[in-house]
Order: C-alpha cells, then sequence, then structure tokens
C-alpha cells in the first residue's frame, strides 16, 4: 500500500510569516509614536515581541518541511508523539477525537500504551500527557482521510494475519 506522508498545508506558508511581519513591526510602531514609554506600552511592546518571537519559531518549524505523520508498512510514525514508530500490530483503532473547541485530532486506540508510554520524555509523562492524540491543525490532510487510511491498514493487516 502506498505511504501516506502528512505536511503543513500550503496556506500556512502564507499566514506564519504574514503573522512574523505584523508582530515583529508592531514594537517598532509603537517606540516611533510614543516620546515616553510608559507602563501599557512597555506591555504592548513585550507581548508584540513575545508573539512575534512565537510566530518566527513556528515559521521555522513550518518551513522545515518536516512530515507531521508517516503512515507506512512499517507503522505510523508522527514526531508529536515523540515515542518513534507505533508498528501496526500494536494499534487497534484509530477514531476522530474532538473535545471541545479542539478540532482536527485524531486518537488511537493502542494495544500495550505503557510500552510507548515508558518512551516518552520525563516532561511529557510528568504533565501526565497520556494519551495518544495526532493533531492535524494545519495539516494537509483531513482527520476523516486519516481515519480511513489508518483504517484500511488495520484491515489490511489483520487480512494478512488471518
Amino acid at each position: 500500500m502506498k505511504p501516506l506522508i502528512v505536511r503543513y498545508s500550503r496556506w500556512y506558508f502564507i499566514l506564519l510569516p504574514l503573522a512574523f511581519l505584523a508582530f515583529a513591526s508592531s514594537p517598532f510602531a509603537i517606540l516611533h509614536e510614543v516620546k515616553q514609554l510608559k507602563r501599557w506600552d512597555l506591555f504592548g511592546l513585550i507581548a508584540f515581541s513575545a508573539a512575534a518571537l512565537l510566530a518566527g519559531w513556528s515559521s521555522i518549524l513550518v518551513f522545515r518541511r518536516k512530515p507531521l505523520l508517516i503512515l507506512d508498512d512499517k507503522g505510523l510514525f508522527a514526531e508529536e508523539l515523540a515515542v518513534g514508530i507505533i508498528s501496526w500490530l500494536d494499534i487497534e483503532q484509530a477514531f476522530l477525537h474532538e473535545r471541545g473547541m479542539r478540532k482536527n485530532r485524531v486518537e488511537l486506540l493502542l494495544r500495550n500504551p505503557d510500552v510507548y508510554l515508558k518512551q516518552r520524555s520525563g516532561i511529557r509523562r510528568a504533565l501526565g500527557d497520556s494519551e495518544f492524540v495526532l493533531s492535524l491543525k494545519g495539516a494537509d490532510t483531513s482527520p476523516e482521510k486519516l481515519v480511513a487510511h489508518i483504517s484500511q491498514r488495520l484491515n489490511q493487516q489483520s487480512s494478512f494475519n488471518n
């Protein structure tokens, strides 16, 4: 079966650099307009500078063009999960995961989640980040398409094992 590689959507390449430019130019506009900095001006400088740093870092991550997900014959690799390749034999099911305003997410139900949880960094374990949820925010593939592809792979795997 053909591998599925999920990357950032093309509109991210336009939106993030524009956000970076807007946030990065705002402190200069504040400094140009104000003769004496007041408390709110200083707060605005700090807030816009922090937003510019975040937008700049996000732009760098997007322009790296590193795939968000790779689904091939070996299994599923998601850099976001930080557990390496999850074998198809360890995945029981994939389904849409929508909580509140968090959309565009797919949850994986694993046979042996403890094996993969041990591979996670200490910080992620300390924060209680135990769900195997794939965020597709800004991805070029819809969650429905990803769930269908994973289900097809799992059906293919189960028919191969029988």
